[in-house]
């Protein structure tokens, strides 16, 4: 049974992917489901082009890729690492206009990697990942999405990330607000905010 989560790829990326090259006898039986087209489903989708694996999907909630990058539009939503560091090692670029460059520059510097490296075709937008389990008879994940259909694969990789999630609390009044209620990971940008008054809920960074 297959199964890598973010946290473990990141500690021990190498020695899972030399484990994908030496446990299966032939790259084209080994299938691979990747959830969530952020930077880690996009750098894992790279390894597995490195050594050989095409037969991968990419299952990806959004209409676009970029994770968090994609879904959190606020106004000033930017990375807080500068961009030499916050890039992909095997995709280089000397053209960032900022330090600490904002979403869309980010958004549009993923997009550009996963043309580069022929990723994008693997992803299938819009496809909301609603339960995975292990079918122990036929050796494979099960995972269902939100429209019903099921995919199969021997190999699940859990890359949706925790930074575009949504939590809207109820507080006392809310059902009588009449105007418009926005989270950041949701920001609609055809709203003008201007000449009106403003409530923020949070004193979190965004």
């Amino acid at each position: 049974r297959s199964f890598l989560s973010v946290g473990l790829l990141l500690l021990c990326s190498s020695c899972y992917f030399t484990f994908l090259r030496t446990s299966y006898a032939s790259k084209d039986n080994l299938e691979v489901l990747i959830i969530g087209a952020g930077i880690s489903g996009i750098n894992i989708a790279k390894r597995l082009n490195d050594i050989g694996v095409k037969n991968y999907k990419i299952l990806e909630e959004g209409s676009g890729l970029g994770g968090t990058w994609f879904w959190n539009k606020y106004p000033g939503c930017a990375c807080d690492i500068p961009a030499v560091l916050y890039s992909f090692s095997w995709h280089y670029n000397p053209a960032w206009t900022k330090k600490f460059p904002e979403a869309d520059e980010i958004q549009e510097y993923m997009e550009d990697a996963a043309n580069a490296e022929k990723i994008t075709p693997h992803i299938q937008f819009n496809t909301k990942v609603v339960k995975c389990a292990w079918d122990e008879e036929e050796g494979r994940w099960k995972v269902e999405t939100s429209d019903g259909a099921v995919y199969a694969a021997n190999v699940l990789v859990n890359a949706t990330g925790l930074l575009h999630q949504t939590i809207t609390p109820k507080f006392e009044g809310d059902e009588v607000f009449k105007g418009v209620k926005m989270h950041t990971a949701r920001w609609d940008r055809s709203i003008d905010l201007k000449g009106k008054k403003v409530g923020v809920i949070g004193t979190g960074c965004s």
